[in-house]
């Protein structure tokens, strides 16, 4: 790979308060399998191809045990019996069965990087995703790879975008053993807030028992401002703060009272004001009565699910804004669970390729400074 000219200028002060401490994907200098030569520890950029656009991101190792003091902050809230299942069932080899995804504010060198690399480079994995098409670029370059590691010093706070269940339950096994140092780091892929793009979690709940479809819509009409609407295509087409329902007696735009708008998200409010008092969902995470459905919507398709179930009421929220996302993980007002989605995840056979070389190359991880 030819010399890359990154955005980057010695002696900036980091500003990451959160001392999260990242290592290099390939952690060794080495030469492993289909991969040319590395000439010291590599970072490997992620592109993902779509139609109008692509995103890029830096695949690296999170070292909990050094960041466990401050670890990336989590903006949806963890349920303990998922953190505990987890931590009882997997094996410290086995933390990275997916990557995690993390979202970086100033980020924007970071990201001016990983494009000045994908586009100086021939990918060395190309694959066919859920969204487009998927390329992987290997950093062999001592020079680009140190400078990647000074920009990694600059960047802001760092916020979980999935993973929250995994980077909890190894953050509470790091506090109550010790591991070997390998066995701290997770697999993450790290993206600047401007590559991003977040989607919301949609709800469909079944009525409760002895609860007709009609009554619950004259109920919701009596206590929040509710109008019918003609049928919707597509759920992207959702703004500001309203909710919209699918129901077989029609679309309606549901708004909550705006005097309530310090809670932190529309999924928070409707799952406190409407889903919890209205349907007797007292626990919504883990009730057979609920379904969280992720991304846009063809809300065609939906109304026609709906209507051959009657007895169920789809909740379409529109996307929170990363800028909510950010405060949220600094105030600590966390969203309920299934309340965003980040639908450009990497392909997990990464993992297997790492254990591969780590393998293979049968060395110690560096140790710290």
């Amino acid at each position: 790979m030819g010399r890359i000219n990154l955005p980057f200028k010695k002696g900036m002060l980091p500003m990451n308060r959160h001392k999260c401490r990242f290592q290099p994907f390939i952690p060794h200098s080495q030469e492993v399998r289909g991969y040319p030569l590395c000439e010291s520890p590599s970072y490997i950029v992620h592109r993902y191809n779509l139609e109008f656009r692509s995103q890029h991101g830096l695949i690296v190792a999170l070292d909990l045990a050094s960041s466990k003091g401050n670890p990336p902050l989590p903006h949806e809230k963890t349920r303990t019996k998922k953190v505990e299942e987890l931590k009882r069932h997997f094996s410290m080899s086995e933390w990275d069965e997916n990557i995690i995804m993390l979202i970086t504010r100033w980020g924007d060198k970071l990201s001016q990087a990983c494009r000045a690399v994908a586009s100086k480079s021939e990918p060395i994995i190309t694959k066919s995703g859920q969204f487009g098409k998927e390329e992987f670029f290997l950093v062999n370059d001592s020079c680009v790879n140190a400078e990647i590691s000074n920009l990694l010093n600059e960047i802001g706070d760092i916020v979980i975008a999935d993973g929250h269940h995994r980077v909890e339950a190894l953050r509470c096994s790091l506090a109550e053993s010790e591991f070997p140092e390998q066995d701290t780091q997770i697999l993450a892929l790290l993206l600047p807030e401007t590559e991003i793009s977040v989607l919301s979690y949609n709800r469909i709940v079944k009525l409760q028992h002895g609860v007709e479809l009609d009554e619950m819509i004259t109920f919701l009409r009596e206590r929040f401002q509710m109008r019918s609407v003609s049928p919707v295509t597509n759920s992207s087409n959702i703004f500001g703060d309203e909710i919209l329902i699918v129901s077989a007696l029609g679309f309606f735009t549901l708004r909550l009272p705006d005097e309530e708008k310090m809670k932190p998200s529309l999924s928070h409010r409707l799952q406190e004001e409407i889903l919890i008092p209205y349907f007797e969902l007292n626990d919504p995470e883990t009730s057979d009565r609920i379904e969280f459905v992720q991304g846009d919507l063809n809300t065609h398709s939906l109304s026609t699910y709906i209507e051959n179930n009657h007895d169920r009421i789809a909740f379409i929220l529109p996307p929170p804004s990363l800028e909510e996302i950010f405060k949220c993980a600094q105030w600590n007002s966390l969203y309920p669970p299934h309340s965003t989605y980040f639908p450009l995840k990497p392909a997990s056979f990464l993992i297997r390729e790492r254990q591969f070389m780590a393998r293979k190359s049968n060395l110690s991880q560096p140790q710290r400074e």
